[in-house]
């Protein structure tokens, strides 16, 4: 049974419950679900609270594979710390250059 804001993700329980269910791996996705804001816990039960997700990621991801020495999302340049993240992710395999007329902190 999908989860939807009219039907909230009452079959899936918080903590114990939630591994039981989905996997030893559930508090990853579960932990980004929360600080991306797409879910909440509400008396130990995960709710839905975005109506519309976005995985950022995959936009980034793309970017970067779009234009590599300047990485832009929306016209605003992709974050260094992002890009960080991303190769320590192991999602890209080397660091691209600065921007230009942006220098890379170092």
């Amino acid at each position: 049974m999908p989860c939807s804001p009219a039907a909230p993700c009452n079959h899936v329980a918080g903590g114990a419950g939630r591994q039981a269910k989905v996997g030893p791996l559930a508090g990853v996705g579960v932990g980004k679900a929360l600080k991306a804001g797409w879910i909440l816990l509400e008396a130990g039960v995960y709710k839905p609270k975005a109506s519309n997700i976005v995985d950022e990621t995959s936009v980034q991801l793309k970017a970067v594979q779009t234009n590599p020495e300047a990485p832009t999302v929306n016209g605003v340049a992709i974050k260094d710390a992002v890009l960080k993240d991303l190769k320590k992710r192991k999602l890209v395999n080397q660091m691209y250059g600065p921007a230009p007329g942006r220098a890379r902190a170092t």
